[in-house]
């Protein structure tokens, strides 16, 4: 699905305004994949934003939950995985505001 993608959080914490969900792009593809994640065997959901007909992932949601789904928007709440140097990775709670349509005629902020 195509679209354009905000997020409603930075490390955890809740934004006062929504920020593009990867920096310098605009429409994405969004897809819900089902994968087996570090060698278990139980199958996880992820929802993952990617460059439109690339197969390279900018940013994925672990355990994605459906929050809201009204006309064109959807808003899906997560987990987000993230890696600092040398560091395991921490998961952190995240929110895509998605819009099949380009919002209000002109590209989120």
């Amino acid at each position: 699905m195509k679209v354009w993608a905000s997020r409603r959080r930075e490390n955890g914490y809740a934004l006062a305004a929504a920020v593009r969900a990867v920096d310098g792009t605009s429409l994405l593809e969004l897809v819900v994949v089902e994968v087996a994640l570090d060698g278990d065997r139980r199958p996880s959901k992820i929802a993952r934003l990617m460059p439109i007909s690339e197969q390279r992932i900018l940013v994925q949601l672990l355990q994605p939950k459906l929050v809201k789904l009204q006309g064109g928007t959807l808003v899906l709440s997560g987990i987000e995985e993230l890696r600092q140097s040398g560091d395991r990775p921490r998961g952190l709670a995240q929110t895509w505001v998605c819009q099949s349509r380009m919002p209000g005629g002109r590209l989120p902020h």
